[in-house]
């Protein structure tokens, strides 16, 4: 087990296309927007995180589509340490382990659900964003070269 942070309340850029229902609001698909992942919203989120996969690579999952050929290990004990969501991970697949000794993939980037709040403002430490990520739900933990949150959220030796 190795207890690391898996997301960060702060500002990044996500393009029209991954944000939910991006053409109702009128969000150019190539277009890049600045979103806040909400510190409440995340705290509130921590709960969904609980037992989901650690994947080798950002693939949604469910009980009905698995996707256990990207399956790498299990996310547990997670819970909140502002401005970080922090867990523990156990990583069972040979390939994953390769990886993260590699350096190739240490970085750590969870795949959400999110209902998104298109109002400008700025974060707790001034960042400018032109919207909020609300009713965070967990639905995966992805091992990844380069995650939105950087550094602040990888697999330490």
């Amino acid at each position: 087990m190795n207890s690391l942070n898996i997301s960060k309340a702060c500002v990044n850029p996500y393009f029209g296309r991954e944000i939910p229902g991006y053409e109702a609001l009128g969000l150019g698909a190539d277009s890049i927007y600045m979103l806040y992942r909400d510190a409440e919203a995340l705290a509130d989120a921590a709960d969904s995180f609980e037992n989901l996969p650690l994947m080798l690579t950002h693939v949604s999952t469910s009980a009905v589509d698995p996707q256990k050929d990207f399956i790498a290990g299990v996310v547990s004990n997670v819970r909140w340490k502002a401005p970080y969501l922090v867990a523990d991970i156990c990583v069972w697949d040979a390939e994953a382990i390769r990886v993260i000794e590699s350096g190739e993939q240490q970085e750590i980037s969870c795949g959400y659900r999110f209902v998104v709040e298109m109002t400008p403002g700025r974060s707790p430490d001034g960042e400018a964003f032109d919207g909020s990520m609300l009713s965070l739900t967990g639905n995966h933990v992805a091992l990844v070269a380069e995650g939105r949150v950087g550094p602040d959220a990888r697999v330490r030796e």
